[in-house]
Order: C-alpha cells, then sequence, then structure tokens
C-alpha cells in the first residue's frame, strides 16, 4: 500500500504545468485574482512553544522568520523582547543574591558583570539568542560567587580557624552565617525532534504559498520531505505549490503584455494600462513608480499651460494697471502696495522672455525668467527700464494659479 502512495506521488509531482499557451496571451488569460494576505499566528504560537521548552535558538529563528510586512511581526519582536528581559531579571536576582552574601568573589563578580553589560549592547533581535545566553552566564557566574569565596577563604585560613569562629560565634549567641546554596542549574533547552522540524517547515510551506512567496514555498516542502518523507501533506502541498506557480505564470504573461503595450502608449492610456497591471499583482513597485511617472506627466503638462496663462494675466494686469485685476494673479503684494504704484505711473510696458517652468511634486510650479518693465510716470518726467531675471512661484489656490511668491532669480 505505501509502496503505491509513493507511486502516485511521484507521478503527481513529474506531472508537468499548464501546457504552453499559443496564440494571443491576453485573449486566453482567465480572471487571476491576487493572492489572499497570510497569517502568521501559527508561527508565533510555535515561537512561544519553543521558548516556553528553553529552546532559545529555535524560538527566535521562528520569531525573525516572521516578514516586517506581516503584522505579527510586531508580536514576534515583543516575544524577543520577553525573552530579553526574563533573561535579564534572572541575571539580577542572581547578581543580588551575590552582592547580599557575608563574603563574595570579586573576580566572579566581575567577569559575571562584563557578560551582563555585553549582553544589553546586543540589541539587534537576531542578536536575542546571543544575549540570553550571556545572561544566564552571568546568572551562573554569580551563583557560583558566594561559594568560590568560600573556597578561597578555606585555602588560606589556618588549621582549625573555622571551629574557632564557630566557637566565637557560640560564645556571642550568634548562629554563624550560613552561605547561601546555589540554584539548581536551568533544565538544559529542548532539542526539535524531526517530528517538529518537519512540522515547522510544512507550516512554513502552507504560509509562503499564501503570500505568493512560492521560491521560499518550494524550499520548505524540500525541507519537510527530508525530514519527514512519508507525511501525507507533502503530496498536498506540493500540487497547491505546482497550481500557484502555473497561476503566477498566467498572471505575468498577462502583466507582460499590458506593460509592454503600456510602453507604447501616450500618458492617459498608459495609465489604464498601468492600473491594470496593479490590479492583477499589487506588490509591484515598479508598475507603481511608473504610473506614478506617467501620471506626472499629464499634470505637469497640465501645470505649465495654466502657469504660461498665468504670466500672460500677470502682464497684462501690469500693462493695464488694473488693480482687482492684478491681485487676482499676484497675491504677494496688497492692494494698497500696487494701487499707489500704479496711481504713480500713467503707462507700464511689461514683457517676459526665456521662461522656463518647474513643476514641484506638491503640485506647486516656479518659473524663472526675463521681465523687461518700461514705465512713464504721471507728472511725465523720463520713462525708466528695468531688465532683470526673476523667479516666481506659482500655487493652484482654490482652482486658480497665482503668483505666491516673487524675486530676483539667483
Amino acid at each position: 500500500m505505501v509502496l503505491i502512495v509513493l507511486v502516485i506521488r511521484s507521478l503527481t509531482r513529474s506531472t508537468p504545468p499548464a501546457t504552453e499557451m499559443t496564440g494571443d496571451p491576453v485573449a486566453a488569460t482567465p480572471a487571476t485574482t491576487p493572492a489572499p494576505q497570510s497569517s502568521y499566528q501559527s508561527t508565533v504560537e510555535s515561537a512561544r512553544e519553543r521558548y516556553q521548552a528553553r529552546d532559545i535558538d529555535g524560538a527566535v529563528s521562528l520569531a525573525l522568520s516572521i516578514p516586517e510586512s506581516a503584522p505579527e511581526r510586531a508580536t514576534a519582536m515583543q516575544l524577543l523582547a520577553t525573552m530579553r528581559s526574563d533573561a535579564a531579571a534572572r541575571a539580577a536576582t542572581a547578581r543580588q543574591a551575590a552582592e547580599g552574601a557575608p563574603s563574595y568573589d570579586k573576580a566572579v563578580l566581575q567577569e559575571a558583570a562584563a557578560k551582563i553589560e555585553e549582553a544589553a549592547r546586543a540589541t539587534a533581535p537576531v542578536d536575542t539568542a546571543h544575549a540570553v545566553m550571556l545572561y544566564d552566564e552571568a546568572g551562573a557566574l554569580f551563583r557560583q560567587t558566594p561559594a568560590a569565596a568560600g573556597q578561597r577563604a578555606r585555602a588560606v585560613e589556618p588549621a582549625g580557624a573555622n571551629s574557632a569562629r564557630i566557637r566565637d560565634a557560640r560564645s556571642a549567641n550568634v548562629t554563624p552565617a550560613t552561605p547561601p546554596q546555589p540554584k539548581p542549574t536551568p533544565t538544559p533547552a529542548l532539542a526539535a525532534t524531526p517530528a517538529m522540524q518537519a512540522r515547522d517547515a510544512l507550516q512554513r510551506a502552507d504560509e509562503r504559498i499564501a503570500a505568493g512567496d512560492l521560491t521560499a514555498a518550494a524550499a520548505a516542502i524540500h525541507d519537510a520531505e527530508r525530514l519527514d518523507p512519508a507525511s501525507p501533506r507533502l503530496a498536498e502541498l506540493q500540487k497547491l505549490l505546482d497550481t500557484r506557480r502555473t497561476a503566477a505564470a498566467t498572471r505575468d504573461a498577462r502583466i507582460n503584455d499590458l506593460l509592454g503595450r503600456a510602453r507604447d502608449a501616450n500618458d492617459s492610456k498608459a495609465i489604464e494600462l498601468l492600473d491594470s497591471a496593479l490590479a492583477l499583482d499589487p506588490s509591484r513597485a515598479d508598475i507603481r513608480a511608473e504610473r506614478e511617472r506617467r501620471a506626472f506627466a499629464i499634470t505637469r503638462v497640465a501645470t505649465e499651460k495654466a502657469v504660461r496663462n498665468g504670466l500672460e494675466r500677470y502682464e497684462s494686469a501690469m500693462e493695464s494697471r488694473n488693480v482687482a485685476q492684478f491681485v487676482t494673479i499676484a497675491s504677494y503684494r496688497s492692494p494698497s502696495d500696487i494701487t499707489r504704484e500704479f496711481q504713480a505711473y500713467r503707462r507700464i510696458r511689461m514683457d517676459i522672455d526665456n521662461i522656463t517652468i518647474e513643476t514641484w511634486p506638491d503640485g506647486s510650479a516656479v518659473v524663472r525668467c526675463q521681465i523687461r518693465t518700461v514705465r512713464e510716470p504721471a507728472d511725465r518726467s523720463p520713462s525708466t527700464t528695468e531688465s532683470a531675471m526673476w523667479r516666481l512661484k506659482f500655487t493652484n489656490v482654490g482652482g486658480t494659479w497665482q503668483i505666491t511668491e516673487a524675486g530676483p532669480a539667483r
């Protein structure tokens, strides 16, 4: 019976993916929906179980396997922080007991304190297992400190000194201090069995398939097969992986077709095609960036057109000396200020040339241009001519483009 199952599984794995597509890939492509978001809650629970079993390395490895984009990543990082704080608390308790003993070995105490300092510096999540190990080693040294001090004292005391100290204590009706007993050695970490490792590998494969990470899923299935080749879940996950690979190939072919058509299309049409591609795979940052670039190009053209129209209105308001028209296009000067200037001249002529327009991501635009202004005073004194490069900032205020800043160009 086992032989029949193995043969069927072998035939299932050797079955090739979907038949090669011919003809127009767009017409032959079925509707594809994005892969659902995966949950890593079971991975967090497995990490907690490993920690409770004192398998520190296994717990840290599982916690770090959760990607940063997953909501469970924060819970995993909290578990690592708990592992650190628990180990630090154990070391602190042992240190307090050692320093409260009647005598202690300063050299051993300093060695333990150095390990605590080293553990405190190992702050990266990937260093959690190393930090816990250092805290536990420090705790063990602290527990040895009183005993080491007693051994050293006995090594230098003359014969009979111990008895004399006890007799002196009895004569003073004082009970001699009993050195604290070392705490029992913690139970060593339980090594993960092949069955536990196989279960974790199958769980990772299931999660990676759900997340669309098919390469990682295939690696996890390979690990599970090596650890437990008779697992009935292997064939099921392999079949699911092959199905997802076929769907991914179909989706990618459709996306590539859309991208090819977008390259040759104008900006408006390209945005439609790129939106369709993003609907198939929202994780494609390159497609999103290209869509933003095309959308910005459309915005830039519209902005430049509006800004040039604003420059014409600005020139017209100056030449007509129309205060109402001027404050509508140029808000950087007050109505009273521009009124005094217009009253001081009976004629103003303005020419704007050498225009360059730079659009900004915030929707504003900066114009650098040469402005030549000829003013004829109201008292008919000689006219004045000014010509200089100016920097004008245009901002869309309530649907109307206005000059909000103006000054000589630098």
